[in-house]
């Protein structure tokens, strides 16, 4: 056997581990000195024995530094990283303690143990399409990455952030998230978006999607289309395996988006590019049977008219072509139409099964007109 002391001096681990992009960006650097036993004959039974002196992880919080040395091993091909223990420099940064374990013999994947904090702008590598204000992630986790495998629990607290190129701000005050290797149960998961809550119970299956079992409730919850509509939603909705229903109460919305009507007289309609739920294609394997009612009245604002709208509609089909039986109402307003102004105005908009842009209209409308003979009333009827 040849034996003898051995130390690591600035030694980068990004390199080591490719199929961990995150781990890499950190650029991990491993300070340890030890001893290592090479046995003649049979090289299964090397031996490393190190202690860390310290390791270092760059993150946009500073230096997470290593707080108490870690025991590194290796024998008869069982390789362990035992109780690391990681800080950050600041006193409301991260407070983490890792164990890492391979066994080389029959290929076996690695395991990891991670319990912990993780607090502040850390939290952005683990959603790099967030940027996150506050909040802390208390961790409990086992997991093998080489099969993407994972379980245990995750507490989240006071958690704040909003998508990057986005001005729309989330937070979750308190949620307890339990995954096991094909899914994750939430209770009471609580998200707070610009002023609405949806709240989140059940069991979501991201292996087998059919299992999948949630229940959603939603109160004053926004819904926002750029230049198009703004408004909230009551309600309930069951999502069981590829089936989500429910009934739904719109307390208040506006339509404002403004029209050239030369433009759709003119140009032949493209509904591909038109269709706002193309980019909602993605979730066409889900079916929809959902009751939609209006709470607060439907207000229509844009250069064509100025209306207010009731609706008592019932949404099937799928996501991304979604098919409507019922109607919207229009109970008051004005249209303005080839430089005339119609008042008065009164109609209906019905659909029948058929997709949001085949709707049959029948609207009615009084303007007045001065003539030679005098001021005349004339009226309007589209259908």
């Amino acid at each position: 056997e040849m034996a003898g002391t051995l130390a690591f001096t600035n030694f980068a681990l990004g390199p080591f581990f490719p199929e961990w992009p995150v781990w890499d960006s950190m650029n991990p650097t491993l300070n340890a000195e030890g001893t290592l036993a090479i046995p003649f004959g049979n090289s299964r039974n090397l031996r490393l024995d190190l202690k860390t002196k310290s390791l270092t992880l760059t993150t946009d919080e500073g230096i997470l530094t290593q707080k108490d040395s870690a025991h590194i091993s290796l024998l008869n091909q069982n390789f362990d990283i035992d109780t690391l223990h990681l800080i950050s420099p600041t006193q409301h940064g991260t407070n983490l303690f890792l164990k890492i374990n391979k066994n080389f013999a029959n290929n076996q994947p690695m395991t990891l143990t991670l319990k912990g904090d993780v607090s502040g702008p850390l939290l952005n590598y683990f959603s790099p399409d967030m940027i996150v204000e506050r909040g802390i992630v208390t961790l409990d986790l086992t997991a093998i990455p080489d099969a993407r495998d994972f379980s245990g629990t995750i507490i989240l607290n006071e958690l704040q952030f909003f998508p990057l190129q986005s001005d729309l701000e989330l937070s979750i005050p308190h949620a307890i998230l339990t995954l096991s290797h094909e899914n994750v149960s939430m209770q009471n998961m609580t998200v707070n978006w610009q002023g609405g809550t949806l709240i989140v119970d059940g069991l979501y299956n991201w292996k087998t999607p059919s299992n999948t079992a949630l229940k959603l409730t939603l109160r004053d919850f926004p819904i926002l289309l750029e230049n198009t509509f703004e408004g909230s939603l009551d309600g309930v909705l069951d999502w069981q395996g590829d089936l989500i229903s429910g009934s739904l109460d719109l307390l208040e919305g506006r339509y404002y988006r403004d029209f050239k009507l030369l433009d759709y007289i003119l140009k032949p309609s493209d509904r591909d590019t038109n269709n706002p739920f193309k980019q909602l294609q993605k979730l066409d394997s889900y079916r929809l049977d959902l009751g939609l009612k209006d709470r607060g009245g439907v207000q229509v604002d844009n250069n064509l008219a100025t209306l207010t709208l009731g609706a008592d509609l019932n949404i099937r089909g799928s996501i991304s072509n979604p098919l409507l039986d019922g109607s919207i109402t229009v109970n008051e307003g004005r249209i303005q139409l080839m430089g005339f102004s119609f008042d008065d105005t009164q109609g209906e908009m019905t659909w029948r099964n058929t997709p949001p842009n085949r709707a049959s209209v029948g609207v009615s409308g009084l303007t007045g007109i001065t003539a030679i003979a005098g001021r005349k009333n004339h009226s309007l009827a589209l259908s």
